[in-house]
């Protein structure tokens, strides 16, 4: 049996639930390279994606739809966004200078401790370099052909 492709948008059934992941890395001076998952949440938007017959009834089934995970994807639109949370990737592998380096390096204030006080203009100016995003709709998501 052929499984033919079609395109759709597609976009959350609930407002802010749409997650954008963006994953910085910069190597540190002790040679070891670190990962900030930069999070945003959007209040509205939409993106195309390109799904078999099988993979529409499984997003439409789905709870959180992670849309990298489809061929032909992109975004549409995206509206109204806000910084949501940043982490350090495996935070445990790092000592506490380590950590203490990246937070200088992430920061305005340089006396945070927290990794959500990081400021993507701070970053750039420090060269942390975006390789990934990752977007995705939670509770839900309705397709339009």
């Amino acid at each position: 049996m052929v499984n033919t492709l079609t395109t759709y948008s597609i976009g959350p059934e609930n407002k802010n639930c749409i997650y954008e992941v963006g994953h910085y890395s910069k190597q540190l001076s002790t040679g070891k390279s670190a990962t900030i998952l930069y999070s945003t949440c959007w209040r509205w938007g939409s993106f195309e994606v390109t799904l078999t017959e099988d993979q529409k009834e499984e997003v439409l089934a789905s709870n959180d739809v992670c849309i990298n995970s489809y061929s032909g994807s992109c975004g549409d639109s995206l509206e109204d966004g806000w910084f949501d949370s940043a982490e350090l990737k495996n935070e445990t592998n790092y000592t506490e200078a380590e950590k203490s380096e990246i937070l200088r390096s992430i920061c305005e204030s340089s006396e945070t401790e927290d990794f959500n006080d990081c400021d993507q203009d701070t970053m750039d100016e420090n060269d942390w370099e975006l390789d990934e995003t990752e977007y995705s709709i939670a509770s839900g998501c309705w397709l339009e052909e």
